[in-house]
């Protein structure tokens, strides 16, 4: 009996285990349940409401797949695969496509610029998900070739991911000549790629068609939708370390991309078509020659949000933009985007080009344009810590903050170089602004701004920090012969301080606000040998010294 009730216990504490653990439902037939974003659903960016569990069918990655009369299928992923030639989604096909923490490897060097480990086009879908977190599409080592390529010049692929990791991957035409293109994580030509989970990282373009796109290569139409998820460690000898858009729309409203290189242009980004940034995104920690962060060109830009931050480059530490040589193109940063703590040689935040030399690269005429955010805490080793205006360039600011950003040689928040410049500041009309009092300056009382300076600090701190007695936030000037003297009290304590003063005047008492006090404190030399000259009307009194006029009225 005591060897049943231990049974019994045992089972018990298994089935509780079993209910607090998050398992993939599996069944004895093989297929396991669950939604198609992955383990359980999480609603995110436009992917919402309801997901209900589907039942996916095992897949040993090597084997056809039977699409069924509606030309979809749901399959895992059920060990580790390695494949010799690209596995494709074609034909107006769609693959739900769950890992299921193991790895498609491609074991073979790419044969042409469209080989992948998995290829999708001719109007084709592609979903990816991992219920288990550790799966992976790569190449073994020293293997060249992209990880998923997305359409051709007559069809489209698209490619939907909720999970997984394409990492691995890399192009290098001088040691394998077939393996061209571009894109070493993932390449799409007029395709759309959206991004809800997952992770592209480590891949690599060491010497490519165009030497772009580490991580993620759009152009020639398509967007690239970027929810969550991350873009990391990727690089390449040329433009866009972890993302370029080259002809294609690019959007990102969440998820991370993280230290990623490009040798020359864009370690982070690198777009020529309309960017979206919201504030779901941060960009950090990224490494080029010119944009650590986003690299924009041939276009009007908008920031209108996101975190870039922690990015290094010789020319724009966070944003470096480029206008058209045919047109002034403008870089406009605006509601709450946030350029802080990046560093470059010049530019620490924001580098403007507009130069005239012969390359295409660096011509055009570059605006920027700030209604908002903050360009912020940037550091510049040479000149211009928040921003960089190089040549013809245009700058314009109508809000936002350009705070606390230094550089080594000139302009801390601002620097131009070069040719003539516009930069315009938006501000108020002075009629806006009421005129100050006109007051006859007669009879002055004359102290030296030491003593002034420290009859207010020994006397400023008895006042009432509240308005439930007017007088009392003020100081009670007392002047009577040669006597000043200067009375504070709140209440509870009282102090005074007594001045021989140099004349003798007609006895005057009035109140004058702390508040005044305080900001005249703040401004005075305190050195003995210069003065304050004192005006005194029914409603107001004068501070008058060295280059400084202070006007306020009287309690």
């Amino acid at each position: 009996m005591k060897v049943r009730k231990g049974v019994f216990g045992a089972v018990l504490l298994l089935c509780a285990t079993l209910c607090m653990t998050n398992v993939t439902a599996l069944a004895d037939d093989g297929t396991h349940t669950h939604p198609i974003c992955g383990t359980t659903h999480t609603d995110i960016g436009d992917h919402t409401g309801e997901c209900a569990d589907v039942v996916w069918t095992a897949w040993n990655g090597t084997s056809d797949i039977d699409y069924g009369d509606d030309n979809t299928a749901y399959v895992y992923l059920s060990g580790n695969a390695e494949r010799s030639e690209q596995f494709a989604v074609k034909d107006g096909k769609t693959l739900y496509l769950c890992l299921n923490g193991y790895s498609i490897t491609r074991t073979t060097d790419s044969t042409d610029a469209f080989d992948a480990v998995i290829r999708v086009y001719g109007d084709a879908q592609l979903v990816l998900c991992d219920c288990k977190g550790s799966g992976t599409i790569t190449h073994s080592a020293g293997v060249y070739g992209r990880g998923v390529r997305l359409g051709d010049s007559s069809s489209t692929g698209d490619f939907i991911m909720y999970g997984g990791e394409i990492s691995g991957n890399s192009i290098d035409i001088s040691a394998h000549s077939a393996a061209a293109g571009d894109g070493a994580g993932v390449e799409a030509q007029q395709s759309d790629f959206t991004m809800y989970g997952g992770k592209i990282t480590n891949n690599h373009v060491i010497n490519g068609s165009n030497n772009e796109g580490g991580g993620v290569n759009m152009h020639t139409g398509g967007t690239f939708t970027m929810y969550g998820g991350e873009i990391s460690g990727n690089a390449c000898s040329d433009t866009g370390g972890g993302v370029i858009s080259a002809g294609a729309y690019l959007k990102l409203y969440g998820g991370t991309i993280s230290n990623n290189t490009a040798d020359k242009r864009g370690g982070g980004v690198f777009t020529n078509m309309t960017l979206t940034i919201s504030d779901g995104i941060t960009i950090t920690g990224n490494k080029s020659e010119q944009g650590g962060g986003i690299y924009t060109y041939d276009e009007d830009i908008t920031i209108n949000g996101g975190n870039i931050t922690g990015n290094t480059a010789t020319y724009g530490g966070g944003v470096y933009h480029i206008g058209d040589y045919r047109t002034c193109d403008t870089l406009t940063i605006s509601g709450s985007a946030t350029i802080i703590g990046n560093t470059a040689t010049d530019g620490g935040g924001v580098y403007v080009e507009s130069g005239k030399n012969t390359s295409n690269w660096n011509k055009g005429q570059g605006a920027l344009q700030i209604n908002g955010g903050s360009i912020t805490n940037n550091t510049a080793t040479g000149n211009g810590g928040g921003v960089y205006i190089n040549e013809r360039g245009l700058l314009t600011i109508t809000g936002g903050n350009v705070t606390d950003n230094t550089a080594t040689v000139n302009g801390g928040g601002v620097y131009f170089n070069g040719e003539s410049k516009k930069f315009n500041i938006s501000g108020k009309s002075g009629e806006d602004f009421s005129y100050l009092p006109y007051i006859e300056r007669e009879n002055p009382v004359s102290i030296s701004q030491f003593t002034l300076k420290e009859v207010i600090r020994q006397t400023i701190f008895s006042i009432a920090d509240n308005d439930s007695n007017k007088l009392m936030t003020g100081e009670l000037f007392d002047m009577n012969g040669d006597i000043l003297k200067v009375v504070s009290l709140d209440g509870h304590r009282i102090s005074i301080r007594k001045i021989e003063l140099k004349e003798s005047y007609e006895p005057k008492k009035i109140v004058v606000p702390g508040k005044t006090l305080i900001e005249v404190s703040k401004i005075l030399s305190g050195e003995a040998d210069s003065e304050v000259r004192l005006y005194f009307t029914a409603n107001h009194i004068v501070f008058e010294f060295d280059d400084t006029v202070v006007v306020s009225r009287l309690i």
